[in-house]
């Protein structure tokens, strides 16, 4: 399925505005019926609806974060770790558990890793560099999400703080 569902460059078109602020909680409960219609018009799944919901929040974090960082050779990456922070810090407990479902799923773990991929090509920061703090910041979300790592500011700051640290040459 590679490929299949995409990563959307805003709030779904026509739906609510999730995230952080908007008093709306997303990745409601699995038994619901799940009769949103999808942008193709066919109904939409719950765990399409949930990796949507998280990626559009997650495309308003790293918005944020390009805004604010400035030209160099990790630009990306470095932006990519501080949205990460920002939303791993903003999950609620019910939006961990349907993130988790969602991100063991291979499909959706594959569309997210080849748009990280693909977001970071033009940074000139070494490989080995790269790989370290993108393996670091998504194993947090992986533990966190699972619960088993508390979701604190700090402990996510600590992280977030030492891996761009790796990145200034």
């Amino acid at each position: 399925m590679r490929g299949a569902a995409r990563i959307p460059g805003g709030p779904v078109p026509g739906g609510p505005a999730f995230g952080p602020g908007s008093g709306l909680p997303w990745g409601r409960s699995p038994g619901r019926a799940c009769a949103r219609r999808g942008r193709r018009g066919g109904p939409k799944g719950f765990s399409e609806e949930v990796f949507d919901d998280y990626v559009a929040d997650f495309r308003r974090f790293l918005d944020d974060a390009l805004a604010a960082e400035p030209c160099g050779p990790a630009r990306h990456l470095r932006a990519y770790l501080r949205a990460m922070g920002a939303s791993l810090a903003a999950l609620r407990s019910h939006q961990r558990r349907a993130v988790a479902a969602v991100l063991g799923d291979p499909r959706y773990a594959a569309i997210w890793s080849d748009f990280v991929e693909e977001m970071c090509a033009t940074d000139s920061v070494d490989l080995a560099t790269h790989r370290v703090c993108r393996y670091a910041i998504e194993g947090l979300r992986l533990d966190l999400v699972q619960g088993r790592v508390s979701g604190d500011g700090s402990s996510i700051g600590t992280l977030v703080d030492r891996l761009l640290s790796l990145t200034v040459r």
